[in-house]
């Protein structure tokens, strides 16, 4: 007897696919064994052509081995098993968004995850990550960049998952200090805001600290940098006297909020001087 080959020659170590074996001089009643372990439903459709269905097995090459009455025959390393990685799936992240500072949980949906998966978004690991079940992983986003970004999943086995770019990091903008952080009800002070992140087209305004009322925009608000705006206090609603918190908000949402940012106090009684008595007098003064 001959092998020339078998196709396919290789499966998972689960087995149970159909194979053909090609050769010369097969006869009825030959058997097949495949890295020891016999083959299933075999049967010799000629003397050139063997059909079976390939048996469990454990990784790695395997001998493929003929036999007969007659004698046997073997195919040295003709057939590899190998383990079939999994195949997760994700259906959903939720919230589908969050700061681009991170630290924000967040829980994915879908199917075939397993205990030791990775999760990476925007291709940083994400930090706490707790595999509940095989169809629920919760954990802890890392800081990333403005913009959408793709959560992956990774099983221990190489098996892996994408969510292509339909998660959303917003921008974390933070005020560190307004000056002046104080003025008169009647507004017109100009003020210098500074923190980071700020953006281009950013809205800034005020709200009561009590939180009531509608938001009080400053007027000629600039973003020069990332770090400082500069803009004009508005007159105070009302006239009222007290502390306002501040906001920068971003276009894409991002949002910074200083508690007690800028105090409207009434305003001083302004001076007003009519006329000096008298009018002139030496330059080494005196008078």
């Amino acid at each position: 007897m001959v092998i020339t080959s078998i196709t396919p020659n290789s499966a998972s170590v689960s087995g149970m696919v159909y194979a053909t074996i090609t050769g010369a001089n097969f006869v009825v009643g030959t058997k097949v064994t495949i890295g020891g372990e016999a083959a299933y439903n075999v049967n010799v459709e000629d003397s050139t052509k063997i059909t079976l269905i390939v048996p469990p097995n454990t990784p790695g090459v395997k001998d493929v081995v003929v036999y007969n009455a007659y004698g046997s025959v073997t195919l040295k390393g003709g057939f590899q098993y190998y383990v079939e990685q999994s195949r997760p799936a994700i259906h959903e992240v939720i919230p589908a968004e969050g700061s681009a500072a991170g630290g924000e949980p967040i829980t994915i949906k879908g199917e075939n995850f397993m205990s030791g998966a990775r999760v990476l978004i925007g291709g940083r690991d994400a930090s706490g990550v707790v595999v509940k079940s095989t169809t629920e992983i919760t954990a802890i986003t890392p800081p990333g960049t403005p913009g959408t970004c793709n959560v992956m999943v990774i099983n221990p086995d190489g098996g892996k998952a994408v969510w292509s770019a339909q998660f959303k990091y917003i921008s974390s903008p933070a005020i560190e200090s307004v000056t002046p952080s104080r003025g008169p009800v009647s507004g017109g002070v100009f003020v210098e805001i500074k923190g980071r992140n700020f953006e281009s087209e950013a809205r800034v305004y005020f709200v009561r600290e009590s939180g009531g009322g509608e938001p009080v925009y400053l007027e000629n608000a600039k973003v020069i940098s990332d770090t400082i705006i500069k803009a004009k206090v508005p007159a105070s609603p009302d006239g009222a006297t007290g502390y306002m918190d501040l906001v920068v908000e971003n276009p894409d949402g991002g949002r910074a909020v200083l508690k007690r940012a800028f105090l409207y106090r009434t305003t001083n009684t302004e001076p007003v001087i009519y006329t000096i008595t008298p009018n002139r007098g030496p330059v080494h003064g005196g008078t």
